[in-house]
């Protein structure tokens, strides 16, 4: 699996210098963009942030620190948040993400005299992930394992409808959940520490109309590299980008292809399937898919539009990857 490495920034930070981060090897950032529900609490560096982030070329996710102390407070605080992230929407191709932790347990606490179930919190998180999903952006919940267990132990995270922001600075759980981007540890860069992040390339992808996502390309990438990630030939891929077919072999970072996302029609929860022989890589990822997997019957655990997740081995796979089993 390609793994990208990030930071997360916000007010605490002071000015980064986004040139230094970059050239440390870090492509993404996850920025702050406020907490509470009030115009006033937008985070004071976001916009400087953003900005000077994006035009340095880097892939962006937004995330807002909640003190909800209920349903009301998360939705106005979830309004706020589109307010102020509005303007750059087009550029967070990662996501939007809630943040809820000690701090926003105690205040709480402070205000009723008593913690909040998970039953509770998870309710918060349903409604913040609702405010975005309707409005069609991509959401997903910072957290770690110590309110995976708790206060966030009623979430379905297999459901993969929304990210998992991994905080696991220890190394010591990350094995254990099926996280999209993971909090490793500090990096020190002209005395300011940064909280280091990894992610696989595909989180990055972009939604588009008809049928497609669209990929970036990254340094080392072909056209016959990113059609096999997808379960797609080459001939397929320059059917979907014309603009390819004169020079396949001259690429650029930066640039991007349209993959036609597969019908799953034909497959439901429950059924036998086989990977075929000529499969190589796992749905959307750059790792090769071992030959002892091949020709194996496998049970069919979720369904989306253009893979399926295998029980037994508990991956993803492109639909034209698979057969149904004899």
């Amino acid at each position: 699996m390609t793994l990208l490495m990030g930071v997360d920034v916000s007010k605490y930070q002071g000015v980064v210098d986004w040139s230094r981060i970059k050239e440390y090897g870090y492509t993404f950032a996850i920025i702050r963009a406020g907490y509470g529900m009030y115009e006033k609490q937008e985070d004071p560096y976001f916009i400087r942030n953003i900005t000077e982030a994006i035009d340095k070329g880097f892939d962006i996710g937004v995330y807002w620190f909640s003190y909800a102390t209920n349903e009301f407070e998360v939705s106005e605080e979830a309004r706020i948040c589109y307010e102020i992230i509005e303007p750059y929407l087009s550029n967070i191709n990662i996501g939007v993400f809630f943040d809820y932790e000690y701090d926003s347990v105690n205040y709480y606490y402070d205000k009723y005299g008593r913690n909040p179930t998970a039953s509770v919190t998870a309710d918060f998180f349903v409604e913040f992930h609702r405010y975005f999903k309707n409005r069609g952006i991509k959401t997903g919940i910072y957290t770690n394992h110590d309110f995976i267990t708790s206060y966030f132990k009623c979430l379905d995270y297999d459901s993969k409808e929304f990210l998992l922001w991994f905080s696991d600075p220890s190394n010591n759980y990350r094995d254990n959940y099926s996280w999209d981007i993971c909090q490793t540890g500090i990096l020190e860069i002209d005395g300011v520490n940064f909280d280091i992040n990894i992610m696989p390339e595909h989180i990055t992808e972009k939604p588009a109309e008809d049928g497609f996502i669209v990929y970036t390309i990254k340094s080392g990438d072909t056209l016959s590299g990113i059609a096999s990630k997808y379960g797609a030939t080459l001939s397929q891929l320059l059917a979907w980008n014309p603009e390819y077919k004169t020079n396949p072999n001259i690429i650029y970072t930066g640039q991007t292809v349209k993959i036609k996302i597969l019908t799953a029609s034909g497959y439901a929860v429950g059924d036998i399937v086989k990977i075929k022989k000529s499969a190589q890589y796992y749905a959307g990822v750059s790792v090769l898919i071992p030959e002892y997997y091949k020709g194996v019957n496998f049970t069919v655990m979720q369904v989306k539009a253009d893979r399926l997740l295998l029980q037994e081995i508990y991956s993803w796979v492109s639909i034209n990857d698979v057969e149904k089993a004899d």
